[in-house]
């Protein structure tokens, strides 16, 4: 039995935005809620122009993020990332193989993981994700794959597995 899991990922425009959607609702968390919040006391308040500026900036602040995302999602340098690829994960690193090329990833490389909606997400140094739908991966084989990160790479605190987002 090799200990080798293989995963063949070919990513979707979809799937790539509602992961962006996801990460950024993540990291923005408290900024739109709070916006929000401000806007209404300001209301209550009876500043009506500080309520404007804030309402309009709170809702300029969505589209921008909703405009980037649009943009991330189908800019020319995005094309590459829907192309197939094959990961194969081992004790001593990722390899990976698309049509153009092959390479190895260093486990220590990767500074986090978590699984995002239906999508593990491993995050690499510099802002880099590799997105490995869970899909993708035998469901035989997801909890082997997920040792091998919990081994190699630090775990999102209070990260789900992919059986937790599956509801198991």
């Amino acid at each position: 039995m090799s200990d080798a899991i293989v995963a063949h990922v070919q990513l979707e425009p979809s799937a790539y935005r509602r992961t962006l959607v996801l990460l950024t609702v993540g990291r923005l968390r408290f900024v739109l809620p709070l916006m929000s919040f401000l806007t209404c006391a300001a209301i209550g308040g009876g500043r009506t122009s500080s309520a404007v500026v804030l309402g309009a900036s709170t809702v300029g602040l969505a589209l921008f993020v909703w405009g980037f995302i649009e943009w991330q999602v189908h800019s020319p340098a995005a094309q590459a990332i829907y192309r197939p690829v094959t990961y194969t994960l081992r004790e001593d690193g990722i390899e990976y193989e698309t049509a153009e090329e092959r390479g190895r990833i260093e486990w220590d490389v990767l500074t986090r993981w978590r699984v995002t909606g239906t999508h593990y997400v491993l995050q690499a140094r510099g802002s880099r994700y590799l997105l490995v739908p869970v899909a993708s991966v035998a469901p035989d084989d997801r909890a082997r794959f997920e040792g091998l990160l919990t081994r190699h790479v630090r775990r999102r605190s209070g990260a789900r597995t992919a059986g937790q987002a599956d509801g198991g």
